[in-house]
């Protein structure tokens, strides 16, 4: 989704838009390095983040992957819950 908003709107958001924020056009990546140093709980935040942002609709599915693996890493479900679809 990231991807493709960026590509939208050519890799340059508007200022002051929902894009145009840190972390989010090389989100992947600080996600990458957020698990590649064992910080799990901080990536899926970050994926959070990158979701909620944009006001990103994902579906019920993919959100109930992020939830189970919220509860597991004992993330905040009020953060959860705001990228409910």
């Amino acid at each position: 989704m990231i991807d493709q908003a960026f590509a939208d709107c050519n890799g340059l958001p508007p200022n002051g838009s929902a894009l145009d924020q840190a972390g989010l056009k090389d989100g992947a990546h600080i996600v990458e390095d957020y698990l590649g140093n064992n910080e799990a709980g901080v990536a899926l935040e970050h994926l959070i983040y990158m979701i909620s942002e944009p006001k990103f609709r994902i579906s019920l599915n993919s959100f109930h992957h992020i939830e189970r693996a919220a509860k597991l890493l004992k993330i905040d479900q009020k953060l959860v819950e705001s990228i409910r679809p």
